[in-house]
């Protein structure tokens, strides 16, 4: 219950990340400058406020797992991006990390 709030946060992150690079790949003559502001004013709050919680380490590892999986399944059903055996095998054993971390004590 503990890695709730942190969690949360970093799944918050994670989304604002995605809408972000999603706007990239957009390709338009604003898509930087506005992908630059959910940067500046979505992630950078949002991660201010997740590292109050957990420290830096698993706040970055909370956040590359939730945006790795994310995008994943952003390429898959947005993008129709193809998938290899070794790219599955590594998003599994993303998922077997915060399983491990999800059950860890609380030192």
């Amino acid at each position: 219950m503990s890695k709730l709030i942190p969690m949360s946060l970093a799944l918050g992150v994670s989304l604002i990340e995605a809408v972000g690079l999603l706007i990239l790949r957009m390709k338009e003559w604003y898509s930087v400058p506005v992908a630059s502001g959910i940067y500046a004013f979505g992630v950078i709050p949002l991660l201010y406020t997740l590292l109050k919680y957990e420290g830096i380490g698993m706040s970055n590892f909370f956040w590359n797992v939730f945006s790795t999986i994310l995008m994943f399944i952003i390429g898959i059903y947005v993008f129709n991006e193809k998938l290899y055996n070794l790219q599955i095998i590594g998003v599994i054993l993303s998922l077997l990390g915060l399983f491990l971390i999800l059950i860890a004590p609380d030192t």
